[in-house]
């Protein structure tokens, strides 16, 4: 049987892309891009305070079962263990969409940015 988002029939198909969806600034330009773009998404302190608050203190994440969680694992070590797997991508705003990263924020190396991630859940999450 296939894993299904909290309390729907959807199926729980997730990428990376999961991880920031809480970076989201599309439509809260004012709000939640301001308070983003006062950190700094290369800098690991910074960002881990930041991930904090946008990911794991959300009542997505709340919602989520522990099958949930491995399956979100088990995605992101997926692609980092594909040499070739263009993180880049995934950090590029989608005007199709609707989907914007905080415009003052430039991420040096994708890869370790997800790698920094994927390091953060593990620690949260063991």
């Amino acid at each position: 049987m296939k894993l299904k988002y909290p309390e729907s029939e959807v199926d729980f198909d997730v990428s990376p892309a999961y991880f920031i969806g809480g970076f989201d600034v599309y439509d809260r330009e004012e709000t939640l891009e301001v308070h983003l773009n006062t950190f700094d998404p290369n800098n690991e302190d910074e960002f881990k305070k930041i991930f904090e608050e946008c990911f794991f203190n959300t009542r997505k994440i709340d919602a989520l079962t522990v099958d949930h969680k491995v399956e979100l694992v088990r995605v992101l070590k997926s692609a980092l263990d594909k040499s070739d797997y263009d993180f880049n991508k995934i950090l590029l705003d989608d005007h199709d969409e609707c989907f914007y990263m905080p415009s003052e924020w430039n991420i040096v190396d994708p890869r370790c940015f997800f790698e920094n991630i994927y390091s953060l859940i593990n620690k949260r999450w063991k």
